[in-house]
């Protein structure tokens, strides 16, 4: 009976489990939904969705396209949160829901390239790593752009550098965790509610305690934005959401008693990218002192991976041009709608 039972649990080992939060996208969820089920490799995988508590038709439009895969209904969950928790707050809850090997999150109003998991899965296997990382597009609506991160993978910590820098993009879209690095890392659970840098604050710890981490050199992910829905300002919570972020990369720091020249440097300059979408996309709002910052004054403008716009802004900012910011706030405003 023992040699029966332990048979069954290695035919239904799960190697790979697919996250998805789904609230408010009727509109896309067919799509999404339909490249994910159309996947190279479906076998021995779960697609998890997490409902949260959306009011739309995306659960019922979901259901439409899970009838069409009679194959796959075994393997597919439609988890209903008890209450509205946000993205973060779903992705949060469905890690805990994953039963799989390993662990993808994915945004159901994006789309994936067919051999996404099984390329992803399989260079997982084939160096025992405990995040795989993948290139990944972004699609702005007709315009299509690859995103090359090209991390350096040698060391884990380091590759967290390369995020705090922005080197590395800090999503949870493009990469593959092994759920054993999730469960055994006790990383900093940031606070339900926030809605901006939210990845980051997750990745970056995970990415401190990955003994290996892989990279392919290939666009699986599409993050997709209609061009109407790109924003050249931020609301108030979105803005302290971003605070929020930083103070807590900065208590990780502490905990963990990071102090090297390096990652100093990340830190500083991640304060740097976090204080630059401030000054450029809240202006309005008057969250933090920009007066206690002239101290970064020497090294905005040399930050290496942070668009001139940025650090522009921040450096008005920091040197009390006003005027000059808000010309450039309005010059980016008029070319956007020249090229919308």
């Amino acid at each position: 009976r023992h040699i029966f039972t332990k048979y069954l649990q290695i035919m239904h080992k799960i190697n790979l489990s697919v996250l998805v939060p789904v609230y408010g996208v009727e509109k896309y969820i067919e799509r999404f939904a339909r490249s994910l089920f159309n996947q190279s490799m479906t076998n021995n995988v779960e697609f998890v969705f997490i409902d949260d508590c959306s009011v739309d038709n995306s659960i019922p439009n979901l259901e439409k396209v899970i009838n069409e895969y009679p194959q796959l209904k075994q393997q597919i969950r439609i988890e209903r949160l008890p209450k509205n928790m946000g993205l973060l707050g779903a992705r949060l809850a469905g890690l805990k829901m994953a039963k799989g090997e390993y662990i993808i999150c994915n945004d159901s109003d994006d789309w994936v390239e067919p051999t996404m998991l099984e390329d992803m899965y399989k260079t997982a296997k084939s160096g025992n790593f405990d995040i795989v990382i993948s290139d990944f597009f972004f699609n702005v609506g007709n315009d299509q752009k690859v995103s090359i991160q090209n991390p350096d993978t040698s060391d884990g910590k380091i590759c967290m550098y390369n995020t705090l820098l922005g080197k590395v993009h800090g999503s949870w879209c493009n990469k593959l965790f092994k759920r054993e690095l999730i469960t055994d890392s006790n990383f900093i659970e940031p606070a339900l509610g926030m809605n901006m840098m939210e990845d980051i604050m997750v990745t970056a710890q995970l990415m401190f305690h990955a003994k290996k981490i892989g990279y392919i050199n290939k666009g699986y992910y599409h993050y997709c934005r209609n061009s109407s829905s790109v924003s050249e300002a931020l609301s108030e919570k979105s803005l302290k959401s971003i605070i929020y972020a930083y103070n807590l990369i900065e208590r990780f720091y502490k905990e963990k008693n990071i102090t090297e020249d390096r990652a100093i440097d990340a830190l500083q300059k991640y304060r740097i990218s976090t204080l630059s979408e401030i000054a450029l996309k809240g202006n309005n709002y008057k969250l933090i002192n920009f007066s206690d910052y002239k101290y970064l004054k020497p090294h905005i403008l040399k930050h290496p991976y942070l668009g001139i716009s940025y650090r522009l802004a921040l450096w008005f900012k920091v040197n009390k041009l006003n005027f000059l910011l808000e010309m450039l706030i309005f010059a980016r405003k008029t070319l956007r709608k020249k090229g919308a």
